[in-house]
């Protein structure tokens, strides 16, 4: 990825962590989402907390939510 991509990536990361709050979700799902959604490798839960200021509970808690709308799968590396 190269250095214009990066600041772009975290702005369309906060962009669609704050369309999730202006839907009603919790922006922290948001924020994932778009991050998983811009990825291309499998991310980690260490991986993840390194989006926000998010503990690894916060993003245990909102991955699972977003497991439980079918939006994103667990997988085993």
């Amino acid at each position: 990825m190269s250095a214009q991509e990066v600041p772009l990536l975290d702005r369309l990361v906060g962009e669609v962590g704050e369309f999730a709050a202006w839907l009603g979700l919790d922006r922290s799902v948001g924020l994932l989402y778009a991050f998983l959604y811009m990825s291309r490798t499998r991310r980690s839960l260490d991986d993840m907390c390194e989006t926000g200021p998010m503990s690894k509970g916060c993003v245990s808690f909102n991955i699972r939510a977003l497991e439980r709308t079918g939006v994103v799968c667990r997988v085993w590396v």
